[in-house]
């Protein structure tokens, strides 16, 4: 387990294997990160959440129970794994890809022909498909149980003015 910068562990939360948590993210209440899995930016897991394998939590996102995460791969061009969760700041659920990161309805315009992902080739129609399946899938997750306002982690009200 590795705890970078202003990362934070805290309750009774459990980090372990070579799962990482870095940035101003922060792992607490009984939330369990494992496997190879990521936490960073200024993303929050709590609850009875479980972050494990190749996720990567990212940004601003949060997850605050079993259901609240979507990991799915290998996918598309680059066979990512892809890591969807509900974003606190903007309120919508994201998706991070790789370097990439976004919603659910910037995914799909990008996989769309001409959208921006590059993909001309006979191949394009499956990535087209293994996303649409991501997006579908990540559509189900439900909004957290209570959108988080930690101190110290930069999170907006609740009204989104802040």
């Amino acid at each position: 387990m590795t705890a970078t910068e202003k990362a934070k562990v805290s309750g009774s939360a459990r980090v372990s294997g070579s799962a990482r948590v870095s940035g101003s993210a922060w792992v607490y209440g009984s939330a369990r990160v494992y496997g190879s899995a990521l936490v960073s930016g200024s993303a929050l897991v709590s609850g009875s959440a479980r972050v494990s394998g190749s996720a990567w939590v990212s940004d601003h996102m949060v997850v605050d129970r079993l259901d609240g995460l979507v990991v799915a791969g290998p996918v598309g061009s680059e066979d990512r794994q892809v890591t969807a969760a509900w974003d606190y700041r903007r309120r919508e659920i994201c998706v991070r890809a790789g370097c990439w990161y976004g919603s659910l309805t910037e995914l799909s315009a990008r996989i769309k022909p001409g959208g921006g992902s590059g993909w001309d080739d006979d191949a394009a129609k499956r990535f087209r498909r293994q996303y649409g399946a991501v997006i579908e899938l990540a559509a189900l997750i439900p909004e957290p149980d209570v959108w988080p306002d930690p101190p110290d982690v930069g999170v907006v009200a609740v009204d989104g003015a802040g």
